[in-house]
């Protein structure tokens, strides 16, 4: 795995970690696989029922830069929300995307579905020119654009750096 890649898990590991202490009665189910269709799911920590679907990007940029530069959007492949729509709809759960702004160690939680698989976010999907994955190619591929109104701030204090 290279630096860039480390760097992401370990930021996303930080993210799971905050999860858990503003949700306490959360668990986590991670899949071992760095190529699976979302990050995780949670349930509850007593009687196991499933709470939510959930995928965390770290971005290098700052939360007044989201506001001001990037006209309030999260920019995520569109394959990652289908991903999450489906298990949203399958499982009865609702999802959400939590995004950690490293500049100024912002976390934001998002909710995209709800637990019946319907898209609740304002999102645009088009094609564009976007990175493969992580220190891969551009390539043409479908990217959602989702604004972040509704979102709540986890934290305005954690960690900053980059990926």
């Amino acid at each position: 795995m290279n630096e860039r890649k480390e760097k992401a898990k370990a930021y996303e590991a930080d993210v799971v970690q905050l999860v858990k202490r503003k949700h306490p009665h959360w668990a986590v189910a991670e899949p071992t696989n760095d190529y699976a269709t979302v990050d995780g799911i949670a349930y509850h920590n007593t009687n196991q029922q499933l709470i939510a679907v959930y995928e965390i990007k770290c971005r290098n940029q700052s939360f007044s830069d989201l506001i001001s530069k990037y006209n309030s959007e999260m920019l995520v492949d569109a394959s990652k929300l289908d991903s999450m729509r489906i298990i949203s709809r399958m499982l009865r759960i609702p999802s959400y995307l939590f995004s950690y702004l490293l500049k100024d160690g912002v976390v934001l939680k998002t909710k995209i579905t709800n637990d019946n698989g319907q898209f609740i976010c304002d999102k645009v999907d088009a094609q564009q020119i976007a990175p493969a994955g992580l220190d891969k190619e551009n390539i043409s591929k479908k990217m959602s654009k989702v604004k972040i109104d509704g979102t709540e701030i986890l934290s305005t204090s954690e960690a900053t750096g980059a990926i």
